[in-house]
């Protein structure tokens, strides 16, 4: 029990950080939002959370820092999170071992980035059977739930935070386009992969944040080519997030 209690904690530890991240770049750029809306997720237990602009973006580049400061800190802190969990796993003695939550062999294949971070610090679980309980230090459950809602919130759909960072990076048209063209495979992957982590976030993204991000006063100049690259980066990591490692399947 105390270990639910923890792992809730954490998890609404990084959704915090999230937010936080938000909070500051809004007060350094004079944008105006409103609360944050929870989103629940009966997968993760979270999906993060809804935060609704009050007022004009200056440019493009100020929405971008302000939509990407949240979801690109917590990955940060949740890899960092899931390296040292893996650590304390791979060093931790039986009696401790005893104590961890347990997860199936096959939660850490259904994830690109967190099976190759699992093969190259504890490769012995990547080898066990998908059935095979796994015990695994609270912060490897705490950092998955950040990666995986982090790499959803990046996908560029809507009002979530890579659709707004699309829209500063491609436009509000071009970001609209994109944003179609992303729910159509997310589709096609639902179908083929049945991915039900993709098949709810589609929904809630489709029912909530699928209107357009209201304009900055500033729409004509582009961001830098730092900031392009950095999106490129955060696609990139996104997809290796949700795709499955080889050999198994996504969530």
């Amino acid at each position: 029990m105390g270990d639910i209690f923890s792992i809730a904690g954490g998890i609404g530890g990084l959704q915090l950080i999230h937010e936080f991240a938000h909070w500051i770049v809004a007060k350094t750029k004079n944008i105006r939002t409103g609360l944050p809306i929870l989103l629940p997720s009966a997968q993760l237990g979270i999906f993060g959370c809804i935060t609704p602009l009050r007022s004009f973006p200056d440019s493009r580049t100020c929405l971008f820092d302000f939509s990407a400061a949240g979801p690109c800190l917590t990955f940060i802190v949740s890899i960092a999170l899931y390296i040292f969990g893996l650590i304390q796993t791979v060093g931790a003695t039986t009696e401790a071992l005893a104590t961890f939550p347990v997860l199936p062999a096959v939660l850490f294949k259904s994830s690109f980035l967190i099976g190759t971070l699992s093969t190259t610090i504890a490769p012995k679980i990547m080898m066990l059977p998908p059935a095979q309980p796994v015990p695994i230090h609270p912060l490897c459950c705490i950092a998955q739930i950040g990666l995986y809602t982090s790499a959803l919130n990046l996908l560029p759909l809507g009002r979530t935070d890579g659709g707004r960072l699309s829209t500063s990076v491609f436009g509000p048209k071009s970001a609209a386009l994109l944003s179609n063209v992303v729910f159509a495979l997310m589709c096609v992957i639902c179908l083929t992969k049945k991915s039900v982590l993709l098949i709810f976030w589609g929904l809630l993204s489709l029912i909530w944040q699928r209107s357009p991000e209201i304009p900055t006063r500033d729409s004509v100049t582009d961001v830098n080519d730092s900031r392009i690259l950095l999106y490129v980066a955060v696609i990139v990591v996104s997809m290796l997030t949700l795709l499955p490692f080889p050999g198994g399947s996504a969530l």
